[in-house]
């Protein structure tokens, strides 16, 4: 994992803070927080950040396991794994192949 991605909470709460009160910025910051804690009381929805640069899930809040199944970490390797073998043009034209033959009915499983 990135570095930038440990270092995104901090540099969200000093671009929150920069040039306002302590009581200022307890009380936007806490507006942050409300709205994650709002995001993760759904039981009827998932929402999922994405970072621009690669478009890989960087976090998760709601009820992604009881809507899809797996938890963000499933979702984040699986990308990997899909984006590592689009590298390789045979291995990508065998992949799309079986999706395209899938009958949707069965799970499918594909190994990376």
């Amino acid at each position: 994992m990135h570095a930038s991605k440990w270092f995104s909470p901090f540099f969200l709460f000093w671009k929150i803070s920069k040039g306002k009160s302590h009581s200022e910025v307890s009380a936007n910051f806490n507006g942050h927080l409300d709205f994650a804690q709002f995001l993760n009381q759904s039981k009827d929805t998932a929402y999922v950040i994405l970072n621009r640069k690669d478009q890989m899930p960087i976090a998760a809040f709601g009820n992604l396991q009881g809507l899809l199944g797996c938890d963000l970490k499933e979702i984040q390797d699986d990308l990997y794994n899909l984006q590592r073998n689009f590298l390789d043009i045979k291995e990508n034209r065998n992949l799309m192949n079986e999706y395209f033959a899938w009958d949707g009915k069965r799970k499918k499983r594909i190994d990376c």
